[in-house]
């Protein structure tokens, strides 16, 4: 699961607290790996993914600097599996709120790393680039066959 912030050194403190009060939550589960993981997304890059055309995600270098901040986590036991959505969906929110709060929050989500099962992916690239997404899947996989099969996925909402 992940969410995407301004480059903030405040507010990437507040996601480490974050994660570390959702790890004590958690630690006592079995063969758990839990980390935290920032990747940032710099003005540089958007200036060079706008003069090659641009970006479905619509990401503009005014937009920037951004950090993705992606809580990654495995485990053995399905048993374990509500306990550990949930931790992490309520850091998320948590470290969100505290985005919104300090207007440094951004729509956009990763594809990688979003959770299928609760962040919409596409939505995060914002109403033209989603039409522009369908148009194309319409176009190339009048079947779906890729918002259906593709690994990990579940289903893409398009």
């Amino acid at each position: 699961m992940s969410t995407t912030v301004k480059a903030e050194i405040e507010l990437l403190e507040y996601a480490v607290e974050t994660f570390h009060a959702a790890y004590n939550k958690l630690k006592g589960l079995e063969n758990l790996l839990y980390s935290i993981i920032f990747e940032p997304i710099p003005v540089s890059l958007l200036e060079q993914s706008v003069s090659n055309g641009g970006n479905s995600p619509v990401l503009k270098p005014s937009d920037g600097p951004l950090v993705v901040i992606l809580l990654y986590s495995s485990w053995d036991k399905s048993s374990d599996d509500e306990t550990i959505y949930n931790a992490n969906k309520d850091a998320l929110r948590a470290i969100e709120a505290k985005a919104r709060e300090s207007n440094s929050s951004s729509p956009y989500l990763y594809m990688n790393y979003a959770f299928p099962h609760h962040q919409d992916v596409i939505a995060s690239y914002g109403p033209e680039s989603t039409a522009q997404l369908q148009a194309v899947s319409k176009k190339y996989d009048p079947e779906g066959f890729f918002r259906k099969a593709g690994v990990g996925t579940g289903k893409l909402p398009m």
